[in-house]
């Protein structure tokens, strides 16, 4: 999958000037040989529409007990990152091409119109 750009970010509580260093987290939770973290470079002082085009691939045995998850953070410090939004759903409900994929809040609350876009393909 391709992580092409973020889009209205939401702001982060923690940060100094309010403008975030965001950075995403893919996650692949499973059986174990299938869980897997990967995560993109921080992008300095852009929440509104931050680019990473970053490639990340990932080798699942059992596609079916598979979940992906982009949760999405700011960096306050090297050791401090600050959750901003996440969205959690079955590998397999995942459709090859662009897609937009929402953000939520921890408790579930949809971050109108925050999103980000990724390219899917797999074989």
């Amino acid at each position: 999958m391709q992580l092409i750009s973020g889009y209205q970010l939401p702001p982060s509580n923690l940060s100094r000037t309010n403008k975030a260093d965001p950075l995403v987290q893919i996650e692949i939770h499973g059986v174990p040989e299938d869980q897997v973290k990967q995560q993109t470079c921080v992008i300095k002082s852009n929440a509104l529409c931050p680019r990473w085009n970053e490639t990340f691939t990932f080798n699942i045995q059992v596609p079916e007990l598979a979940l992906v998850r982009f949760s999405v953070e700011d960096q306050i410090s090297l050791a401090a990152n600050e959750f901003l939004g996440q969205y959690t759903l079955p590998l397999l409900c995942m459709n090859k091409g662009y897609r937009h994929v929402p953000l939520f809040s921890k408790l579930g609350d949809r971050l109108d119109p925050a999103s980000l876009f990724v390219y899917i393909w797999y074989y």
